[in-house]
């Protein structure tokens, strides 16, 4: 490895360091989601609560803690839970088309 990409490295390590620790770093957009209301998703696609657990990849006592609202879903399981509710909100938008073009 050359010095400049060797420089252009450190320089990566140091920028993703700095955004660990919370602070700027130019170029990086954050996003931040509201908490999901797990049970109206779920009551919504009319799936049981291990049907949906299932589905997302969680225990069932993780799904009833969400919708009790005593935890709420972080980390790998947020992107699970987000994935998936695009999937159910296309699937209920094809159900309401077909409805009302009845």
């Amino acid at each position: 490895m050359d010095k400049q990409h060797f420089d252009q490295l450190v320089k990566s390590v140091r920028e993703m360091k700095r955004h660990m620790a919370g602070k700027g770093v130019r170029g990086v957009r954050i996003t931040e989601l509201p908490p999901p209301d797990v049970r109206t998703v779920r009551e919504a696609a009319k799936i049981s609560q291990s049907q949906f657990a299932k589905l997302i990849g969680v225990n069932l006592r993780t799904l009833q803690n969400w919708e009790q609202q005593r935890t709420q879903p972080t980390g790998p399981a947020t992107h699970n839970y987000h994935g998936t509710f695009c999937l159910l909100r296309y699937h209920l938008r094809m159900r309401i088309a077909l409805f009302v073009s009845r």
